[in-house]
């Protein structure tokens, strides 16, 4: 639809959605009636308040969500940890920034420690 531009794919593609949406919907509809008919007195509450999540579409439990990182598939947190603890590395890297504002910054650095220099009055609670 993007890519043409057609007016004809644009219909086309709407049409489409609508149907999956509707599929979508009448499905899901059909799934809660059949859960609530098999609901008992002995049902569990959390186990309804479960489903009405999941059928809201909220994970009960999204640490358990994978990483896909360079094609790499990534599961364990520690994992994850790491692959964002590099991501944010590399993205605050000075090498991202122009070769004139690191000229800027090394200047700054070297001729003014003074800017650097921390004259904070220490207090009871930070030492």
């Amino acid at each position: 639809m993007k890519k043409t531009r057609i007016l004809e794919d644009c219909i086309n593609y709407r049409r489409l959605k609508a149907v999956a949406q509707r599929v979508i919907r009448t499905t899901a509809k059909q799934y809660w009636q059949s859960f609530c008919d098999r609901l008992t007195q002995t049902t569990k509450l959390s186990v309804v308040w479960n489903m009405a999540r999941k059928m809201n579409g909220i994970r009960s439990n999204p640490s358990a969500t994978s990483l896909i990182d360079a094609g790499d598939i990534i599961e364990s947190d520690e994992d994850k940890a790491e692959t964002f603890a590099r991501l944010f590395a590399s993205i605050s890297s000075s090498a991202n920034y122009s070769e004139t504002f690191q000229q800027h910054k090394h200047d700054v650095e070297t001729n003014h420690p003074d800017l650097f220099e921390n004259n904070a009055p220490s207090s009871k609670n930070h030492r």
